[in-house]
């Protein structure tokens, strides 16, 4: 729950959706974790980290070099 909303909020900010998509996902795996036990509890965060720092950084640098025009 911690790193849902600086994920979505800098998602909002770039608006870019993966990093919305990413805290919206941290946010359900919270509320799984809640209900689930402690050993499932870490595959959420792992799974929750993943979506939202490791693909959206991958597509961000992505898109940086796609966009950036070599003068």
């Amino acid at each position: 729950m911690l790193y849902a909303m600086p994920t979505f909020v800098l998602g909002a900010a770039r608006n870019f959706k993966p990093m919305l998509w990413g805290g919206i996902t941290c946010w359900i795996c919270c509320l799984v974790s809640v209900y689930t036990k402690f050993e499932w509890d870490m595959l959420l965060i792992a799974f929750a980290a993943i979506m939202a720092w490791l693909i959206p950084d991958i597509l961000w640098a992505k898109y940086k070099k796609a966009t950036t025009v070599n003068v």
